[in-house]
């Protein structure tokens, strides 16, 4: 079924750059949950990975 809609033409592509940080899942779902009012996003970790989602996320909203 997918297939029968992908297309056959082949495109080229220019360089990519991907950050692992924007990717990383448990910074994606925080973020989900701050666009939530009045929600409050737990992180549940060792120190060394809270300590990461505290500091991008101070980064991002430049806190």
């Amino acid at each position: 079924m997918f297939l029968r809609h992908t297309t056959t033409d082949i495109k080229e592509r220019g360089t990519l750059s991907i950050n692992p940080a924007k990717t990383c899942q448990p910074i994606g779902a925080m973020y989900a949950a701050l666009g939530i009012h009045g929600c409050l996003p737990h992180s549940h970790g060792s120190q060394g990975c809270c300590s990461y989602h505290r500091s991008t996320l101070t980064r991002h909203y430049k806190e």
